[in-house]
């Protein structure tokens, strides 16, 4: 679902910087590239999505792994007998 809404607007950013572009292009403003300073802002940008992206992964294979561990263990404590009923 991250992963989704993340690519998503990655997609939604570079369609909307390209209108920016078509836009230049279109009022003879002269676009040749993006420069290099652009490049690191896109850079960081992707890099922050990919961060993002493992942290979510992480986080959340950490709380299947501990909700599967409580539940191995309710149903231990489930099957053990006990020694004493009052």
């Amino acid at each position: 679902m991250t992963a989704q809404l993340l690519l998503s607007l990655s997609i939604l950013i570079a369609v909307h910087e390209g209108g920016h572009f078509v836009a230049a292009r279109m009022f003879d403003i002269k676009v040749e590239k993006l420069n290099e300073y652009d490049m690191g802002h896109l850079h960081r940008l992707k890099d922050w999505i990919y961060q993002t992206r493992i942290k979510s992964r992480l986080e959340k294979d950490k709380s299947e792994r501990k909700q599967q561990k409580e539940q191995e263990e309710q149903q231990g404590k489930d099957a053990q007998p006990t020694l004493f009923d009052f």
